[in-house]
């Protein structure tokens, strides 16, 4: 049986970063991935959902805490590009724009699933994880997910509507369309090089957008191709504006 407490911690803001959540008058562009990378242990689940985390988090205290995380670096190469600049400029990005930063503006980072684990395979659950949330899998636990938490993020999606989200991880496209709101047939492919983007206006007005991780040897590894990556996602923002 599903932990109820687990339950209302995984419906809640957790698995969010922060930053600039924004509103319908002040659009933000959303970063969303799968889960987070660092690895919970089931003590680590256990003392998290005691506390429910009713509202958007306020992102990292700086920009140099942004900076510290590899993910992060290779995300601000990416907004680098978008905002008409080289990326290996990222670092001043960071700094000037201050992405995901409590108090700056534009930016916010999420992720679907709340649990962190160092890689996405389903191997890595443990008897401690099953005892915690319920769930006897990882399959079941994502499962739930699918149908319980990402219909809370669409709502998020309803409340702010972002003008852009930027997802990463081609593998869980039908699960960002569904999170984000975009219709199964709508998506659009394009090959960057050896690389595809797909894309996807949904029913707010706003664009999805869905990459390949931003490391891995099939990732997005290379700055030349993320800085093709990036150039193309604003091309497709300012047509649909």
């Amino acid at each position: 049986m599903t932990s109820k407490q687990f339950e209302k911690w995984a419906s809640s803001y957790a698995g969010c970063d922060g930053g600039d959540v924004g509103g319908p008058n002040k659009r933000s562009i959303w970063l969303c991935g799968i889960e987070w990378g660092g690895g919970h242990t089931p003590e680590d689940v256990r003392e998290n959902i005691a506390e429910e985390v009713k509202t958007p988090p306020d992102g990292y205290d700086s920009w140099t805490e942004n900076l510290m995380y590899p993910y992060n670096r290779q995300v601000m190469k990416l907004f680098s590009a978008m905002g008409g600049r080289p990326v290996s400029d990222f670092r001043k990005f960071a700094e000037d724009v201050k992405p995901f930063i409590c108090g700056a503006s534009g930016y916010y980072k999420l992720n679907l699933y709340p649990i962190a684990f160092k890689k996405t395979s389903h191997d890595l659950w443990k008897s401690g994880f099953a005892d915690v949330t319920g769930f006897p899998s990882k399959e079941e636990y994502l499962r739930w997910c699918d149908e319980v938490r990402l219909p809370v993020i669409s709502n998020w999606a309803r409340k702010h509507q972002p003008a852009a989200i930027i997802c990463l991880g081609k593998t869980f496209k039908d699960q960002f369309g569904k999170a984000f709101l975009v219709d199964e047939d709508s998506w659009k492919v394009e090959a960057l090089g050896d690389r595809e983007l797909s894309y996807g206006r949904n029913s707010l007005g706003g664009t999805v957008f869905v990459l390949p991780f931003v490391s891995g040897p099939h990732g997005l590894n290379r700055n030349s191709t993320i800085q093709k990556f990036g150039e193309r996602i604003a091309e497709i923002i300012h047509a649909g504006k």
